[in-house]
């Protein structure tokens, strides 16, 4: 269930910047905290991701390779 919070929230923030398909992501993540994965995907896109504290306690690591992705398909690697 808290994946799926999740990502909706990102999702959310995402289609409101207009980001799909514009932006493109590499992620190289081995067993990463949730809040990692966001962070690099802000940091390569610019975008700014919303969520509270708690949605990523007890999130299990993520481990996600991906190379010139869309910001959706990088999400759905980390958390889908």
């Amino acid at each position: 269930m808290t994946r799926l919070v999740l990502f909706t929230v990102v999702w959310i923030c995402c289609a409101a910047a207009g980001a799909w398909g514009q932006e493109r992501v590499t992620l190289r993540l081995r067993k990463a905290a949730a809040e990692d994965v966001c962070r690099e995907i802000e940091r390569q896109t610019g975008l700014s991701f919303a969520y509270a504290p708690s949605v990523l306690e007890g999130f299990p690591p993520v481990t996600a390779e991906v190379r010139d992705a869309t910001v959706e398909e990088a999400l759905a690697a980390g958390f889908g």
